[in-house]
């Protein structure tokens, strides 16, 4: 054996500061994923909602464009907030009004009204048609102009509110 000669391996100092490099770099990491799965999270919520504000105009703006008369909070013991009239529609079963409204729960509702018989109209079931739960939902109207005011619950955030202003047609 010689005393002389040294052998191969790492002293315990070179092993504690590779250990203590390795910590502080699974900690960045770390704190790096879990910002990132945060920012995905919000920006999807965020997503989710603006698709459901755009639903929402998509769904609502033809029939306030076709509109001949709007009654705004008008029934309020059916919960209706916009009653929208309007020349009977040919579909099957045709009709010649909707409503629109919010549910106890927060769901953005709609349902149509027929003509059964001359004279006699029957309101259909209340559809839900967006997955947000709506917070507010105001309806103005002046000079043909119809302005929606609708607020969307946002979880752990700020509620999205928007507003859009949609023309009826002029007969």
């Amino acid at each position: 054996m010689s005393l002389g000669r040294k052998e191969g391996g790492f002293t315990l100092l070179e092993t504690l500061t590779a250990v203590a490099i390795l910590i502080v770099l699974s900690i960045l990491l770390y704190g790096i994923l879990y910002n990132c799965v945060n920012i995905t999270a919000y920006n999807t919520e965020r997503l989710r909602t603006q698709q459901d504000h755009r639903v929402i105009i998509d769904f609502m703006a033809p029939y306030i464009r076709m509109a001949k008369e709007v009654i705004i909070d008008e029934n309020t013991e059916t919960g209706d907030k916009l009653q929208l009239r309007f020349t009977t529609i040919p579909a099957e079963p045709a009709y010649n009004a909707i409503a629109f409204g919010i549910k106890d729960n927060g769901e953005l509702y709609y349902r149509k009204c027929r003509e059964v018989s001359p004279g006699r109209f029957e309101w259909g079931n209340r559809m839900s048609f967006v997955s947000s739960r709506v917070r507010e939902f105001e309806v103005k109207e002046k000079d043909r102009l119809v302005i929606l005011m609708i607020e969307i619950e946002v979880k752990d955030g700020q509620p999205y509110r928007f507003e859009e202003k949609i023309y009826r047609r002029i007969d």
